[in-house]
């Protein structure tokens, strides 16, 4: 691992404007039929507010559906906000501002980058705002399946109506198009972003290694329904020499104490008041615990001097006191003292694609005879283990509990007879609380949460069997919005919670 000096925070364009419409709108930046609008938007101003659309979109909703059905979160039997997660019974509507965020304003916004960079001949921007819209959809797609992609952001084009395409056709289309994003790269030139890049901040050679991993990452999200296309996709990664993220080098949108600039489930959750419903979920409790894992106190905050934590659905008053929770009070950027980063503080984080994530990534392809990189699977999955320590503020070294921690005869990769399984277990630890999204999508890729995770598992999900088309699994996918249902004419049709999506196992 190398390590890289830490990029210099930049402030966020508290003016960046979230718009709220459906994939099937005309597009917003529709400067001709608005007298009132500028005759053109700076890419600089465009850019920053696609990223925060993504952002607001993985970090706040789809956030909190993750965390409840990872097994990292429980709703407070005393509350009631999330309930319909909790017991996996949701409404169509319950993912809208998700939807509405990722395909209404970051694809509207990432497009106009496209064509508005292609036109200034700024090929950094275009590279930038196509490898973002290529993770755009692979957000969309994992999370509902068959969406519009072919038809998707062309209302200027008159299509109110995009078709849906088959996830395998999506998939398809995003892997051309990270490729398209890549080869419009220009490492050498000057003109590119800065302080409007919230990610990277127009550092372009990590801007190719966020491509590559993200590449990494859908080759090995097929490689249970073609193995062939994946195992080609990662021989064509290694043959070229591909970097992919290192330590220190996590794609993230940091957040701020200011107005307008804080962590966007904070933003819904914390800052306005209300009655606490996020708690601490028992198989996440329990898996931490049972491994005597320091990032325990890192990601839940103790109730009294004890992690206690409740079932999924829990319809009654537990017998064990109280109930620890996701830290609230301290914030991701004293992190590096010790302070724990509060998924939902204000200064916490955005995560798109992390540093430990990239190692275990590496480690499975490894593990799967298609190694990319030139570490060892164990090497690897030990490096992935150590930067979640570290991004945790947690030393890892071997004067510390991390080396106790892949010494451990549940941990330590050598003795583990099913390897992929470790690897993802280790990843699912890693991403508690901070990727709690993609933590649920791996999950319904390997069938290794409903594998039991090693736990007394089935007792977080009892209430299931009364719940329609769900049968006793966790949920396999999001449900398309109403607006979808009642504006798209080419809408193929509702589906249920409990039906995976192609790649899923």
């Amino acid at each position: 691992m190398n390590f890289l000096k830490k990029i210099k925070h930049i402030g966020i364009i508290t003016s960046a404007v979230v718009l709220t419409f459906t994939s099937c709108k005309k597009e917003f930046f529709d400067i001709n039929d608005n007298p009132n609008s500028p005759k053109t938007v700076k890419l600089s101003e465009v850019l920053p507010t696609a990223q925060l659309a993504i952002g607001h979109a993985i970090g706040s909703d789809l956030k909190i559906a993750g965390g409840l059905w990872s097994q990292y979160w429980a709703q407070d039997f005393a509350a009631s906000q999330y309930k319909s997660y909790d017991q996996y019974n949701i409404s169509a509507d319950a993912q809208r501002q998700a939807w509405n965020l990722l395909y209404a304003d970051a694809l509207t916004d990432l497009n106009y980058v496209i064509k508005l960079g292609t036109a200034e001949a700024k090929p950094n921007y275009v590279a930038i705002a196509t490898i973002l819209k290529a993770y755009n959809f692979q957000v969309l797609t994992d999370a509902y399946g068959n969406v519009p992609f072919s038809e998707a952001g062309k209302g200027d084009e008159g299509i109110f109506s995009p078709k849906y395409d088959d996830q395998k056709d999506v998939y398809n289309g995003i892997i051309a198009m990270l490729k398209d994003g890549i080869s419009q790269i220009d490492l050498t030139s000057a003109v590119h972003p800065e302080a409007d890049d919230f990610i990277y901040h127009g550092d372009m050679h990590l801007w190719l290694k966020f491509a590559n991993t993200t590449l990494l990452k859908i080759y090995l999200r097929i490689s249970q329904v073609d193995p062939a296309k994946a195992q080609a996709g990662l021989a064509e990664l290694k043959a070229k020499g591909a970097e992919f993220i290192d330590e220190g080098e996590t794609a993230k949108i940091d957040y701020y104490t200011a107005g307008g600039n804080t962590n966007p489930l904070y933003a819904s959750y914390v800052a306005l008041s209300t009655t606490r419903n996020i708690v601490a979920n028992s198989t996440g409790i329990k898996a931490f615990t049972k491994l005597s894992d320091d990032r325990l106190s890192k990601l839940y905050t103790p109730a009294g001097n004890s992690f206690v934590g409740i079932p999924s659905g829990y319809l009654g008053v537990p017998n064990t006191g109280g109930i620890a929770t996701p830290p609230t009070s301290l914030s991701y950027a004293s992190a590096i003292t010790g302070a724990m980063p509060a998924s939902e503080s204000a200064t916490a984080p955005v995560i798109f694609i992390a540093d430990y994530e990239s190692y275990f990534l590496q480690a499975e392809a490894d593990a799967r005879g298609w190694g990319v990189g030139s570490g060892t699977a164990e090497q690897l999955y030990n490096d992935g283990i150590a930067l979640s320590y570290e991004f945790l503020g947690l030393a890892a070294d071997t004067t510390t509990s991390y080396a106790n921690y892949i010494n451990h005869p549940e941990v330590k990769y050598s003795t583990q007879t099913d390897k992929l399984q470790a690897i993802f277990f280790q990843k699912w630890y890693a991403m508690c609380g901070l990727q709690n999204f993609e933590a649920w999508t791996e999950g319904r890729r390997t069938g290794y949460i409903e594998a039991n995770m090693g736990l007394s598992h089935l007792d977080n999900k009892f209430f299931t069997k009364s719940i329609t088309g769900i049968s006793n699994d966790l949920p396999a996918r999001m449900l398309y919005p109403l607006s979808e249902v009642t504006r798209n004419e080419k809408f193929p049709g509702q589906k249920q919670l409990g039906d995976k999506v192609w790649w899923a196992k």
